[in-house]
């Protein structure tokens, strides 16, 4: 469990902070950053104490003024912010965390569209305090998603060393009371996450295995459509597990109807976070899920509750390495074991079986070897 701590705070190579943005200096100057033309103090006077919405929040605290630079060109985020009648959380990015966003060299400007949907991601529909979001895992915005079924694009919940993230930004300052809710000071801006397709390639040293083996099978279109799914990716080490030999085997032309239907079996239908495994079961759950495998190829799935909000997950016992990975079209768990579809295919079987129990199963890499192989600015 102490190595298992440190990957609460990586929302995975998923999840949306792994995303390059594409930002540009000229667009900082323009449109998302401009500075406002005019100084609120020599116009309005502060609203008293204990009056203020969160929009008022954040004009009137020093710390959020790239922010409400932002949300004050805007229409729409000023009238979500300002509505008297709603009761919101917002997650709202300190100054310093639009630092890395500068001169960022990738990309075109992003769109009035783009900037209102980033915004809106770090919105919530109901006011959680702190107390509330330290006991949730996966938290639904005022984002919606086509790729989702329209349902809301999620946050993840993460704590490291007494200190709780939203996806990978820390909350520096929590419980920031408005007449509408309720603000939590964070110190990175949260970016909607890519597909899990795109999410997957962004981390080769983690799925490249996985990736080869969406596209060598023929499965990428079908991947890259996918809505409201949920994939066990298993990691490059647990496929090294199998054997170069067999690896070799796997990957080879002859073989790609074996290969697809394996890829298959780690891709269900059900969108499942871990809120959903645990939901009126108690500390330990268990359910099945189908598989895009087909009729009577299921995924088993076992987890235990522990202390300080961590879960142990096994998937036809594999070890979950990394839960609740956030993507556009559904959700990711990463799995240290390749999953084995169940009297289907001889092939699989064979090649499958073949290799030494032991091997298979035992997984010397650590969650620190996980969290320390992801690229050291993936958070950009």
């Amino acid at each position: 469990m102490k190595s298992f701590l440190n990957i609460s705070i990586v929302v995975s190579a998923l999840a949306s902070v792994t995303q390059s943005i594409p930002l540009s200096s000229g667009m900082l100057q323009q449109s998302l950053f401009q500075p406002l033309q005019w100084t609120f103090d020599s116009i309005f006077d502060e609203p008293p104490k204990g009056k203020k919405s969160i929009l008022d929040t954040i004009v009137w605290d020093p710390q959020f003024k790239r922010l409400a630079d932002i949300v004050l060109n805007d229409d729409g985020l000023k009238k979500i912010l300002e509505n008297p009648d709603a009761q919101l959380t917002l997650f709202a990015p300190i100054n310093e965390a639009f630092i890395h966003y500068d001169d960022h060299p990738h990309g075109k400007e992003p769109s009035k569209e783009d900037i209102y949907n980033w915004i809106v991601y770090h919105t919530l529909p109901d006011a959680l305090s702190s107390k509330k979001i330290a006991k949730s895992h996966v938290l639904g915005t005022q984002l919606n998603s086509p790729e989702l079924n329209d349902q809301p694009t999620p946050v993840r919940i993460g704590h490291w060393k007494g200190d709780t993230y939203i996806n990978f930004s820390k909350v520096t300052k929590a419980d920031i009371h408005a007449t509408n809710g309720v603000v939590h000071a964070i110190n990175h801006v949260l970016i909607p996450p890519p597909s899990i397709f795109d999410g997957l390639h962004l981390i080769p040293t983690g799925f490249s295995t996985l990736t080869s083996a969406i596209h060598v099978s023929g499965y990428g279109g079908d991947f890259e459509g996918f809505k409201g799914v949920t994939v066990f990716a298993p990691t490059n080490r647990a496929f090294r597990k199998l054997g170069y030999k067999n690896l070799a085997e796997l990957f080879a032309p002859d073989n790609r109807d074996t290969l697809r239907k394996l890829v298959e079996y780690h891709v269900s239908s059900e969108l499942v976070y871990t809120n959903e495994i645990f939901k009126n079961r108690g500390n330990h759950a268990a359910l099945r899920i189908p598989t895009n495998l087909g009729d009577g190829y299921e995924l088993d799935i076992k987890g235990e509750s522990a202390k300080g909000g961590q879960y142990k997950i096994t998937v036809n016992n594999a070890r979950v390495l990394v839960y609740d990975g956030i993507a556009k079209n559904g959700v990711v768990h990463v799995v240290d074991t390749v999953l084995v579809p169940p009297h289907h295919d001889e092939n699989v079987r064979r090649l499958l079986t073949e290799v030494e129990d032991e091997s298979l199963w035992a997984d010397e890499q650590t969650v620190n070897d996980h969290f320390n192989s992801l690229p050291k600015n993936w958070y950009m």
